[in-house]
């Protein structure tokens, strides 16, 4: 007859392989859960470094210059348009038109 402590140990090796397995398929699934979050940083990072890269494209000055001369038709600023911040209205204060 088989003894009790050998079922026992039996039962104890069999609950243990199945949570090592158990722990086994888990640490799989979160490396490749991490496999793919690496991969996806990767593409974001490569995609941030290209807009930055089109951003410096885009604002530089002299193609900015250009632009707004080729569609914007403005003239240049002139010293009669340029004033005193001392002679701005006041926040808040109303200025009658008829003074």
């Amino acid at each position: 007859m088989i003894k009790p402590m050998v079922v026992l140990g039996v039962m104890v090796f069999l609950v243990m392989a199945f949570g090592v397995f158990e722990v086994e398929s888990r640490v799989q699934s979160m490396r490749n859960e991490l496999a793919s979050l690496n991969k996806q940083i990767k593409n974001d990072k490569e995609a941030i470094h290209v807009l930055k890269a089109e951003w410096t494209y885009l604002n530089k000055p002299d193609r900015l210059k250009e632009m707004s001369q080729r569609y914007l038709d403005l003239d240049m600023v002139t010293i009669e348009q340029v004033k005193d911040v001392k002679s701005a209205p006041l926040r808040g204060v109303m200025v009658s038109s008829l003074d």
